[in-house]
This record gives C-alpha cells, structure tokens and sequence, in this order.
C-alpha cells in the first residue's frame, strides 16, 4: 500500500515582512499562476500575463511573507495581487473513475474543474432551442482527441485521476494589472488519463487507446497511473516535485472585460468580442441518427442509444461475443412424401438446434404435400459454431414413426430460401439471420464500424455536435487571448478531472 502525506491545513503562515527579508524571499510556487490568461474553449492557460505577478512591494518597501510547510519551512512572499494563501496538503489515495458513453459527456465532464458560472457577465445566448449548448472545452486536446474518433464509431471513455493540492490562494479584488497587458494568442498543457473503448473490445481482442494529461510537478513516465509494474517509484518521484512545481486544479473564472472600469468604453467592446469569440468555438449538442440498435433511455446522456432485454448485446449495444445472431426459421411446405403405402403422408417436422428439439410442427394428415407455414424464433444465438437440423416425419403410432429425411443446412448472415432432399420428397424452408449489432461477416463474427450518418459527417465536429452557426457586423479583431482573467480560488498540484 502506498503511503501518502497527512491532511494538513496551514491557516496562519503570513506575515508582514521586513524589507530585507522580502527583498532575500523568493515567490511562494505558483503565485504566478492566476495572473495567466485562460482560453475556457481550450481549457489552458495561455501563458501571458494580464496581472502582473511580479510586484510584491508596498510603499514601504514590506511584503506578505508566507511560512511553505512543504519546502522545509521556508519564507516566501506573495505578489501584492495575491491574498488568502493557504498551504493545505490533501492527498488521496483513491483514483476518480468515471465512465462516459460519449465524447460530449466526456468534455462536459473534463470543465468541472471550474467551479463558478463564468458565463454570468457575458451574452452567450444562441437560438437552438432543439439542443443544448457546448461552450467550455469545445475546442480543448481532449475535445479533438475525442470527437473525432466518435464520428467513425461508437465509443465510451472511461476517465481515472487522482488529485493532490498543496496550495490555495485568491486574487483581491482590486489586482494590478501588468503594463503590457494586451490581447494575444497563447498556450499550455493539461493532467489527466482517459481510456477508450469501442464495440471491438466486445467482438474480438480489447482495443484500448488512452490519452494522459499531468499537471504540475516534473516526471519522465508518460502514464503515471499505470506505472506501478515497468516503473514503480516513477509515482514517488512525481509526487515530491509538486510543492515546488504546482499547477493550477480548481479555479473560479471571470471575463478579461471584468478588469475594464465600468465607465470604458472599452469594456463594451470586448465583452462582445469575448462572447463571440466563445460562441464561435461553440458546439450544438443534437442527436443525429435514430438508433440503429436500442432506444434512448440514459437520462444524464440523453442521445446515447441503449439496448434493454437482448441477450445478443450488453447495455451499450454491443455484442457480448462474437457469432451473435437472430435467427427467424420458417418451414414452409414439402412436396413428394411418401409414408404410407396406401394413404397420403401424417407428416410433421422437428426443428433441432444444437441437439435439441426446439420445435415441432403440427401434423398435417393424409398429405404428401403438406403446408406447414410454420415460424420459429430461436431469437439471439452464437452461430458460429451452432447446429441446425431439420427432421421430416410419418406419424403412425408415435412411437414407430418413421422418419422420412433429414438435414443440416449451414446458418449464414443473410436471408436464404432452401430446399433440403429427403428420402422421399423435399422440404422448403426460410432461414433469417441478421448479426448483431457492430458485427458482419458470413458467420457474424467480423467487427462492424458504426459511423454517424455520412451526409453529416463533414459538418458536425463529433457525432452528436454541430459548430454554432453565428453572424455579427461587428468589426473587431479578436483572438484567443481574450480570454479571461478569474479569481482563483483552489490552488494546487496533482492530476485534473479527465475525460
């Protein structure tokens, strides 16, 4: 079992500093960080700075100089933008799993790090009233990595993450904005592991794809989480370079036009520009295609499809093996018999499915040509390695009938008309047999992609989220760094909410 630190929360570490000593103190890890714009489309900061996070001195030349129990109980002092600073250790030893059936849950679902309505102060109404919004994350690696893949087939992601927080602070409400603050185009990086699976993990070997995101600290290994077998002390080593190397886990978000007085003229303009910006990245989430398989019963996810009492399928509408079929046989009719010598053919049929009898017709007396018309629903079944075998009968006393022929016809997709050659006579049957969902194939066992209607395809970004449509006469350049400024109220390192 592995050993991780106490909950420990240090509430009274700041204090005023002496000239000297705020001039020898280096910044407190990560103070810098809320000073960062952030693209809420992209889920990254951006890496330039609307506050400025390097002024720290008061008129008279003080600071704040805060006690760092994690870095052997050094100073540090905090920018003058930066109060409430909190060292407060929260390891976990459990790791967060959550399962999504689709690419929009999966990105809705990775923006629950931000914890306040960012879109209070900004107009970001659009008029579809058949669908929900996507704003946040829209445009992020997770969503591209994601999407995508969900336009050739059906998948489900399956998020794990673990969390460590050191540090919280907020901004004051009246920070210092950085003297070149403008408005440009930045960059970052993200934490988490996403694994991916697809109906083929039903039908054949487990295919996997996985997508990992760290935030903060410094490691070599690119999948943390998995690293206990080929690099056991990869995870240590992480995790005793997050004090001095955090990053940002949960935050609050304010628009950039929040830090314009008021009265600017200004403000106006960019809160527009912001909006449209937003929207423009922005995703309609709109269900497609009627269900192939299944019905829509996922209240949380409301255009995933469903399968309920199929035993071909699990929940998901996969197979659960492959070979899976439907079988529908009708025996139609024979002509030619010959059971008695000096009256027509009692004849009847037994309907075998892997040696037993699942059916037997109705006997049809006096008749060497007998209509039988009869179907027989075996329903979901493994036909590739199933047996099927037709039995013409005479009836004379049911226990000396005579059997006038047999036969063993080969289940394969596809609907057939048949004959089978008996001794005497013949017997015309129907076979129907419609594989599983996601499988083909003459004995269903080959792997079926379900892609989204291809009418669509090029115009939807995922396979239920079309790009928001929106016209403007303004006349304003603007670009990603518009983005926002915020509050930050969770400071901390560790892994982020994944897909």
């Amino acid at each position: 079992a592995r050993h991780f630190p106490r909950y420990t929360d240090c509430r009274l570490s700041c204090t005023e500093g002496t000239p000297k000593q705020c001039a020898d103190a280096e910044f407190a890890p990560g103070a810098n960080l809320a000073g960062e714009g952030f693209d809420i489309t992209k889920m990254e900061r951006k890496g330039a700075f609307v506050l400025d996070m390097n002024q720290w001195k008061r008129k008279d030349k003080t600071c704040m100089l805060c006690t760092n129990p994690f870095l052997e109980n050094k100073n540090q002092k905090l920018p003058l933008t930066v109060v409430d600073w909190r060292a407060k250790q929260s390891c976990s030893a459990k790791v967060s799993t959550k399962l999504h059936k689709s690419s929009e849950s999966l990105v809705s679902s990775s923006v629950s790090s931000v914890e306040n309505n960012w879109k209070a102060n900004l107009d970001l109404q659009a008029g579809n009233k058949g669908a929900s919004l996507m704003l946040a994350g829209t445009n992020s690696h997770l969503s591209s990595y994601s999407m995508e893949k969900t336009k050739n087939d059906k998948y489900s992601f399956a998020s794990h993450s673990m969390s460590c927080e050191y540090y919280s602070y907020r901004v004051s409400s009246a920070p210092k904005l950085h003297r070149e603050f403008q408005l440009n185009s930045l960059k970052t990086d993200s934490s988490s592991v996403v694994m991916i699976s697809f109906c083929r993990s039903c039908s054949s070997n487990s295919v996997l794809h996985r997508f990992t995101e760290i935030k903060g600290g410094h490691t070599t290994e690119p999948d943390l989480l998995f690293s206990a077998d080929k690099n056991p002390e990869a995870y240590k080593g992480w995790l005793s370079t997050l004090p001095q190397n955090p990053d940002i886990v949960s935050y609050s978000l304010d628009s950039l036009h929040e830090l314009l007085p008021s009265t600017s003229k200004v403000r106006k303009n960019l809160r527009s520009a912001i909006s449209h910006y937003i929207l423009e990245k922005g995703l309609w989430r709109n269900c497609t295609d009627r269900c192939k398989a299944g019905i829509r019963t996922d209240s949380r996810d409301a255009c995933v499809c469903q399968c309920h009492n199929d035993p071909a399928v699990n929940q998901d509408c996969c197979p659960v093996r492959k070979g899976m079929a439907r079988v529908i046989i009708t025996i139609q009719r024979a002509s030619g018999l010959w059971g008695d010598h000096t009256t027509g053919t009692d004849g009847y049929v037994k309907v075998i499915f892997n040696k037993l009898e699942v059916r037997r017709s109705p006997v049809i007396y006096n008749n060497n040509n007998p209509h039988w018309g009869m179907v027989v629903d075996l329903g979901s079944e493994d036909i590739s390695s199933a047996k099927l075998r037709f039995e013409v009968w005479d009836e004379d006393n049911k226990w000396d009938d005579d059997l006038l022929g047999a036969c063993e016809p080969l289940l394969t997709a596809g609907v057939k008309e048949d004959l089978c050659n008996l001794n005497h006579g013949q017997l015309f049957y129907k076979l129907d047999v419609q594989c599983a969902p996601s499988l083909s194939g003459k004995s269903c066992t080959d792997y079926k992609p379900s892609p989204m209607n291809s009418s669509l395809k090029k115009f939807y970004v995922s396979r239920h989220a079309p790009p928001v449509k929106i016209t403007s006469d303004l006349q304003l350049t603007f670009n990603a760094g518009f983005l926002t400024i915020f509050i930050v109220l969770d400071f901390s390192a560790g892994f982020d909410k994944q897909h």
